[in-house]
């Protein structure tokens, strides 16, 4: 079946922009973390964006949505902690468009057991940087379904630990690169006890700690 992509924001070439929809039965709260201290902006209605005071709690009703965007990259090396924290279940889609550089998502979405479906989110660079992706989803328990990973240039760590225990994910990504880097899928997928398979198209595999 083909789904029709939702309806995103326009924003700057350069800007990702990230939406959070409740797809709980009632209402809560969402906030991000900002470790880098970058310029974020946010909405409740996709048009009016203001700019957002990290860990500040925006309410959500049922069916509504929250969206962020920033132009910078979000995360940092020494980030250990989720970015985004939720009250309700909830998908997310939107665009996330600096997975060339360093740590771009690191521990993002890390522990939230609420995230439900996060197959409409674009990860869109297809050269990632060392440990862009890192934790990015890890412990996130009740996710069913995960982004498209289109990236065939890989780096250090760049996916390690990315969905390490997602034990409810039954859809995973398919993993198009060829040649890969140093412990680029370590652990990436440890812990999936619903996965019955992973696509791969690797060829080369001498590469020191790759998928252990």
């Amino acid at each position: 079946d083909i789904i029709d992509e939702p309806s995103l924001p326009e924003v700057a070439e350069n800007e990702d922009i990230l939406v959070i929809e409740n797809v709980d039965e009632v209402e809560g709260t969402i906030l991000m973390r900002n470790p880098n201290n970058i310029s974020i902006q946010y909405s409740t209605n996709g048009s009016e964006f203001t700019n957002y005071t990290a860990e500040t709690e925006v309410p959500i009703g049922v069916g509504e949505k929250v969206y962020f965007k920033w132009s910078e990259v979000i995360s940092s090396s020494s980030n250990s902690t989720a970015l985004v924290k939720s009250t309700v279940k909830y998908k997310t889609y939107g665009e996330l468009k600096q997975g060339n550089k360093n740590y771009a998502y690191r521990y993002m979405f890390r522990d939230e057991s609420n995230l439900i479906d996060a197959s409409q989110l674009k990860l869109s660079a297809t050269r990632i940087g060392n440990s862009s992706y890192e934790r990015m989803f890890s412990g996130c328990s009740s996710l069913v379904t995960a982004p498209e990973l289109p990236a065939t240039t890989l780096q250090r760590s760049c996916y390690a630990y990315m969905f390490n225990g997602c034990s409810s994910l039954v859809t995973p990504p398919s993993l198009p690169a060829t040649t890969l880097a140093s412990s680029c899928y370590s652990r990436m997928f440890e812990n999936c006890t619903n996965l019955k398979y992973v696509k791969h198209n690797i060829v080369d595999w001498h590469t020191t700690y790759t998928a252990s």
